[in-house]
C-alpha cells in the first residue's frame, strides 16, 4: 500500500509554527512572559504584525495572556509549555506510535534519577529576601529530590523578615546564607531569574541547563524598619 494514500493531514499546529516570526515568538516566550512592545524591539516588526501572530497562537491555545498585578494596562504574554508538549506528543502518535509521550516504560527510572538529580539556583540582585525563600521552598516541596540553590549579583544578607515569614511556614532558613552568583559559574544548574534587571551572565547561561526569567513587578519601600539588621540606622 502507498503510505501517502493513508497519510492524515499535518496537524494544524504545527503548520503554525512553520512560520518566522511566529517561532521566534514561541522561543522568546518559552524563556519568560513578555509584553508585545518587548516583543516588537527584540524581533524588529510592527506591534500590529505582532499582535496578530500573538492571536493566531492564542487561538491554538500556544499562548496565554495575563494582566499585570501592579498595572492592570500592562499584558504579558507566555508560552503555554504543557499545552504544546501535548500537541507535540499528539503529532508523533500520528505518524507512529512509539513517537507518543514515553509512559511507564524501561526508561522511567532513569528520568525518575534524572529528576532527582535537577539542580536549580534561584539568581535575583541580593539575594536577601524571594530567592532565599524560593531555594527554601523548593527544597521543601522536592523533599531534596532537587537540589535548590540561591544567590545575587550583590548579596546584601538575608533579611531578617524573611526568615521570620519563612518560620510561619513551618520552613527553617536560619542557616541559610547570602551568596554571590560566582560561587555558581561552574556548576550546571538550571537558573531561574527573579526579577526584571537580574542580569544572567554568559558564564552562567553557558553552564546552566536550561535559564528562566520570572517578572516580579511589586517593589518594595525601602524604609528603616525593613532593612537588614546590619544596615539599621544607628540611633
Amino acid at each position: 500500500m502507498n503510505p501517502t494514500l493513508s497519510a492524515t493531514e499535518p496537524p494544524g499546529f504545527l503548520k503554525l509554527l512553520a512560520h518566522d516570526l511566529r517561532w521566534k515568538l514561541l522561543t522568546a516566550l518559552a524563556r519568560s512572559d513578555y509584553r508585545v512592545y518587548e516583543l516588537v524591539d527584540f524581533f524588529d516588526h510592527p506591534p500590529n504584525l505582532v499582535s496578530y501572530h500573538l492571536k493566531r497562537l492564542r487561538a491554538q491555545g500556544l499562548v496565554r495572556e495575563r494582566r499585570s498585578g501592579a498595572d492592570a494596562r500592562d499584558v504579558y504574554y507566555s508560552l503555554d509549555h504543557d499545552r504544546l508538549r501535548r500537541l507535540y506528543f499528539s503529532a508523533g502518535r500520528m505518524l507512529h506510535p512509539s513517537l507518543g509521550e514515553p509512559g511507564s516504560d524501561a526508561n522511567a527510572s532513569q528520568r525518575s534519577l534524572s529528576r532527582s538529580q535537577e539542580r536549580v539556583l534561584f539568581l535575583c540582585t541580593e539575594n536577601s529576601a524571594r530567592s532565599q525563600m524560593a531555594e527554601a521552598i523548593l527544597r521543601h516541596i522536592s523533599r531534596g529530590r532537587v537540589e535548590a540553590f540561591s544567590a545575587g549579583t550583590y548579596p546584601s544578607g538575608i533579611h531578617p523578615l524573611t526568615v521570620a515569614t519563612m518560620q510561619r511556614h513551618h520552613i527553617d532558613i536560619s542557616q541559610q546564607r547570602s551568596k554571590h552568583l560566582d560561587e555558581f559559574q561552574t556548576s550546571s544548574p538550571c537558573v531561574i531569574g527573579l526579577g526584571r534587571s537580574v542580569p544572567l551572565s554568559p558564564a552562567i547561561l553557558h553552564a546552566s541547563t536550561g535559564a528562566f526569567l520570572i517578572r516580579l513587578p511589586l517593589k518594595v519601600m525601602r524604609q528603616p524598619n525593613l532593612m537588614p539588621l546590619q544596615q539599621q540606622p544607628k540611633s
